[in-house]
């Protein structure tokens, strides 16, 4: 497809017009490509050009759309310029050849007044919790609780543990969690 240096600029100034263009200057070669590719016949046979303005305008922003369409579809790709180098993650192993866990995990001190807040939080949860059950006059909330917090239990055990669906202990669980929330 030949066409002019002329039409060429024209072409690229109407993509540049578009709001789809701003964000996207990288594809500015592609987007003038695929509007030269969908208005060929026309702006090949015209001589002035801004009679067909709003046209060429129209395909513009569709071939916009097409095009940032088309290259989030598309794989990406980089220029490899030789070696690469591994990854060195720095895994242990151990004597099977299995990587080896290593939870070295250090703890900092706990100071007086942090320990006090957290048994002053303890026992606010505790009161919220005993509320929740006297209000609703069920004993499921305090069980639930004891049961996810302190036997470490999952939804689905509490579930079968308390006799209940599990959507029920999920509505129970988030309850209680919006009311400790709101409360602490």
């Amino acid at each position: 497809m030949n066409i002019t240096q002329e039409q060429k600029e024209f072409i690229e100034n109407i993509i540049k017009e578009c709001p789809g263009y701003k964000g996207h200057e990288y594809l500015l070669d592609e987007f003038c490509n695929e509007v030269i590719r969908r208005a060929y016949s026309l702006v090949s046979k015209q001589s002035e050009l801004n009679t067909i303005k709003v046209y060429i305008k129209r395909i513009a922003n569709t071939a916009i759309i097409d095009v940032i369409k088309n290259s989030i579809n598309q794989p990406c790709s980089y220029k490899d310029n030789g070696e690469q180098e591994p990854l060195n993650i720095g895994y242990e192993f151990d004597e099977n050849g299995d990587i080896a866990l290593n939870y070295d995990i250090s703890f900092e001190e706990v100071s007086e007044k942090q320990v006090s807040l957290s048994e002053s939080q303890i026992n606010q949860i505790k009161e919220i919790i005993c509320n929740i059950d006297e209000n609703n006059n069920s004993g499921f909330h305090k069980n639930i609780f004891k049961l996810r917090y302190i036997k470490g239990l999952n939804n689905n055990e509490i579930a079968e543990t308390l006799e209940i669906n599990e959507p029920e202990v999920d509505k129970k669980l988030l309850f209680m969690l919006n009311k400790v929330g709101k409360e602490i």
